[in-house]
């Protein structure tokens, strides 16, 4: 009788334990704010209320633009300044709704993706504060020519980032809310001419053929 009384107990007491830590462990799904570990629309609003998560991502508070510029080299630009957007209330509650058992009491990270109605960028600035915290290039890149002697000089493919086309990328990101991170190697200019393209062998070979 006393065994199955201390056995009765000891069942109590887990369960209370139990129930106490995922009570700690997945307050949020109590209280309805996201889950301890999310991301919505690039932003972090973890532990967040719905009210308080439309602030931050409207505002793109805390977003962070990340470029991987090779040689464990990385530069970072806080996004708040740049960018605003617009979300509705009820867009973010549903995107709280995405979130299983499993974000809240595993903790286990939600990422969700959303597509901003409006959103405006200030390119200009943008691309002055990004040019200014990326060092220069250590060189250009240039198309493959021939030389006064006729030599061909190969193509150089340079560090020159093309701003035009990271910007546009960085712009669509933000609308569709995709994170924020680049490789810069990705956006560096391209030559246009190269010394392997077949019209550089066949002007080599007119001129060729010229001097005999």
């Amino acid at each position: 009788m006393k065994k199955s009384l201390w056995a009765g107990i000891a069942a109590g007491g887990v369960l209370l334990i139990a129930m106490i830590v995922l009570g700690i462990s997945g307050k949020e799904y109590f209280l309805k704010k996201f889950p301890a570990i999310c991301t919505v629309a690039g932003v972090d609003v973890s532990g967040k209320s719905v009210s308080e998560a439309v602030e931050c991502i409207n505002a793109a508070q805390g977003m962070i633009l990340t470029l991987d510029g090779g040689d464990q080299k990385t530069y970072e630009l806080e996004m708040s300044a740049y960018v605003e957007r617009h979300f509705q209330e009820d867009e973010i509650a549903a995107a709280r709704q995405k979130a299983t058992i499993s974000n809240y009491f595993l903790h286990r990270p939600l990422n969700v993706s959303l597509v901003a109605s409006d959103c405006t960028v200030q390119k200009k600035q943008l691309q002055e504060e990004i040019h200014r915290i990326l060092p220069e290039p250590e060189k250009y890149t240039a198309d493959a020519y021939f030389d006064s002697e006729w030599n061909l000089v190969e193509e150089i493919q340079g560090e020159d980032v093309d701003y035009e086309q990271l910007i546009s990328q960085i712009t669509t990101d933000l609308q569709e809310g995709e994170p924020l991170t680049y490789s810069l190697s990705d956006f560096y200019y391209k030559p246009q001419i190269k010394a392997s393209d077949a019209n550089m062998s066949v002007r080599s070979e007119e001129h060729t053929s010229e001097l005999q």
